[in-house]
């Protein structure tokens, strides 16, 4: 999901300010089928859930889960960024706007605590600087003020040494 807002400086440059949220999924290489539940602490706690049921059965319970299996978190993250970026058109004609772009910003991760799959703590301190850059193509259609977009990005967060890769259809009202 984004949310952007952008300003022509010239014909060929552009800035944009943007507000994006990314959800990751990363591979479980460890076996593990996570369970999760709330402890008699009220806290949230991770399990490993198939060893859990072969000893409980289906009457899992979530302290004697977490005391006994592994207390790693989820390899799902959730990433929201705060980005500022520079476009800069290579190739522009009255309908056909190609670009590229970089810029940066700053990402705010949740968990900001998860385990690696052996159990060591990764710290990921909840916020870091992210970088990114992409290639585009814009196509300003008949229809007054509208054009359709399709663009290639990548993001590097620095918190969680990650490289988000995203492919961007788009349509577009301008002011």
């Amino acid at each position: 999901n984004s949310i952007t807002v952008g300003y022509d400086i010239l014909d060929i440059l552009s800035v944009e300010a943007g507000f994006y949220s990314f959800f990751i999924s990363a591979s479980n290489d460890s076996g593990y089928a996570y369970g999760y539940g709330y402890n008699k602490d009220g806290n949230l706690v991770y399990f490993d859930a198939n060893k859990c049921k072969k000893e409980f059965g289906e009457n899992i319970d979530v302290d004697k889960c977490y005391e006994n299996y592994p207390k790693y978190l989820s390899n799902d993250i959730s990433a929201k960024l705060i980005s500022l970026s520079v476009k800069f058109a290579y190739l522009s004609t009255d309908r056909l706007f190609l670009y590229v772009r970089g810029g940066g910003g700053f990402a705010f991760i949740s968990p900001d605590k998860n385990y690696k799959s052996d159990g060591t703590p990764i710290t990921m301190n909840g916020s870091s600087p992210s970088f990114d850059g992409g290639l585009g193509a814009e196509y300003y259609t008949n229809l007054r003020h509208f054009s359709v977009s399709l663009e290639a990005r990548a993001y590097y967060i620095m918190g969680i040494g990650t490289l988000l890769l995203n492919l961007q259809p788009s349509l577009k009202y301008t002011f």
